[in-house]
């Protein structure tokens, strides 16, 4: 009979998880005695007692070098959810743990779903086509916050509502988002209010140590911003995250209210995805808003066109902004 929740880690580290560890008392606990121990991937031997494994370990390794991707296989097939964080020291990982306890605590249920998206043709046919598929089916609570609907110092003050899940469509790099005139770590951290349940970025690198000590997707958990976060290690096709992020949607309209349910659900008959990104955080959290996030929600200024219309963005230069060049167009998020 498996247990929810294992972690592996030092003994230092798990008491620094102790206000997660605490609300969880069945956790399945891997005490790891040095680094060599994590990059044996001994922690493999806990996967037929868990549904979601949290890895912390030294920052010094990238979420691509250490977990092989965002699920597992135990020895009888099943798929287990992969998680990563750094070890930041002490005061990272007890803001991470009372985070996704405060998370976990949140009352029962799924969403609210803040949409969000780079002004950009393809990542608005993302978003426009996981609003249309949210109102068919009614049981997941959304707001659509995209680029030509709200700026990003609004967007910003909005996230701080404490939405169960933050998705993002659009351009991303190891720094963060492209749209919005780009959001970075340092904007996470001057974040206030209510963290985010799970930020899910549909975009390229967001879990990418290229050119940075500590990705865009590591930033949400560390600084306590979000119990969770998803997101690629590499360069990522449209089409693949349009597919993911579809079986993502489909899983919480069935009633997937954490998040190793859901990104089972996206990610386990897609190996090429699987490889190409990765968890950050709690692999077990609640996608559940802050008790009052849906009315700060509805509260948000961020209205759509008359009549639905699309408005593409302005011309440049004899260019359209958003436009991508058909000879990138295989490596474009």
């Amino acid at each position: 009979m498996s247990v929810r929740f294992g972690v592996a880690a030092t003994t230092e580290e798990l008491v620094s998880l102790a206000p997660l560890l605490n609300i969880r008392p069945d956790t399945a606990c891997l005490r790891l005695a040095s680094e060599r121990d994590r990059q044996s991937e001994c922690w493999r031997e806990l996967l037929d007692e868990v549904d979601g494994l949290l890895v912390v370990g030294d920052p010094r390794r990238a979420p691509r070098a250490t977990l092989p991707g965002i699920l597992a296989r135990d020895r009888g097939g099943r798929p287990v959810v992969l998680s990563w964080v750094p070890n930041l020291g002490v005061a990272a990982l007890t803001r991470f743990a009372s985070t996704a306890a405060e998370v976990s605590t949140r009352p029962a249920g799924i969403g609210p779903v803040a949409l969000l998206s780079q002004w950009d043709r393809r990542a608005l046919f993302v978003v426009r086509r996981t609003e249309r598929f949210f109102e068919r089916h009614g049981s997941v609570p959304f707001v659509r916050w995209s680029g030509e609907r709200i700026h990003r110092e609004a967007l910003l003050d909005a996230l701080g509502s404490g939405p169960g899940v933050a998705l993002y469509a659009g351009h991303g790099r190891s720094i963060g988002w492209s749209g919005y005139a780009s959001i970075g770590a340092r904007h996470v951290r001057n974040l206030s209010g209510r963290p985010c349940g799970l930020v899910v970025s549909a975009a390229c690198q967001t879990a990418s140590r290229c050119l940075v000590a500590l990705s865009f997707a590591e930033a949400w958990v560390t600084t306590g911003r979000a119990a969770a976060s998803v997101g690629a290690v590499e360069a990522t096709t449209h089409e693949s995250n349009r597919h993911w992020v579809t079986r993502f949607c489909v899983a919480l309209t069935e009633g997937a209210a954490t998040v190793d349910r859901a990104v089972v659900a996206a990610f386990q008959d897609d190996p090429v995805a699987n490889a190409s990104h990765r968890l950050i955080g709690d692999p077990i959290a609640a996608m559940s808003g802050a008790a009052d996030a849906w009315s700060k929600m509805q509260a948000v200024h961020a209205p759509g066109p008359p009549g639905g219309a699309v408005i593409e963005r302005p011309a440049l230069g004899g260019m359209r902004i958003g436009r991508f060049r058909p000879d990138v167009v295989e490596h474009a998020s």
